[in-house]
This record gives structure tokens, sequence and C-alpha cells, in this order.
């Protein structure tokens, strides 16, 4: 099925973006597979890049060295995206961060 395409005309909001690690560890999810998952679902539908940024962070590695981890930020229309392929027994959870957006 294809991919509504983004409407950029209609008045948004102030964007919120969700951490992929913070939505990993709601889903109880390891941060790879959710990562994978972001992927996935921007594969199948190329739209939804404009709701997804990827960035770098610092971690420590072995020895003290430094090496950087991918993540990604998600806004409103990503989770709910990324929320329709997740289990449904978190759709509390699913619930209570879309609520969030709307306060």
């Amino acid at each position: 099925m294809p991919c509504a395409s983004a409407d950029r005309t209609a008045p948004y909001a102030p964007t919120i973006w969700l951490d992929s690690r913070d939505l990993a560890q709601r889903f109880g999810q390891r941060h790879h597979n959710m990562l994978a998952s972001i992927d996935l679902i921007i594969s199948r539908c190329p739209a939804l890049a404009d709701h997804v940024r990827f960035s770098t962070y610092a971690v420590t590695a072995g020895l003290g060295g430094k090496r950087r981890v991918r993540h990604a930020l998600v806004d409103r229309i990503g989770f709910a995206m990324l929320a329709m392929t997740i289990s449904t027994l978190r759709c509390e959870m699913v619930f209570e961060t879309l609520e969030a957006y709307e306060a």
C-alpha cells in the first residue's frame, strides 16, 4: 500500500521530538531493534523521513575509548507510525504518549 505524502501547507504546533533510546526503553526493546523498526518504516514509507531525524551520540567503549552511536528523534507522526508496528500489548503507553503531544 503506498504511503500518503506529508501536507506541508497545514499549520503545525511546535514539534516535540522523542528520542529512540527513550522509546526503546518504554517499549521494552533493545535500542538497535527500535532503530531497525524505524529504518524499515522509512523504507516502506519514504515520506516519513521528514518526521525522523538521525544523529549520533558519544559512548565510552572498552579501555576508555569513545565511539559514536546512531539514534533517532521522531515527531508525533513518526511516533504514531512506529506505534502501529509495535505490539498492541503496549497500547496504554502509546495512548499516554500521544495524549502528551496534545497537552
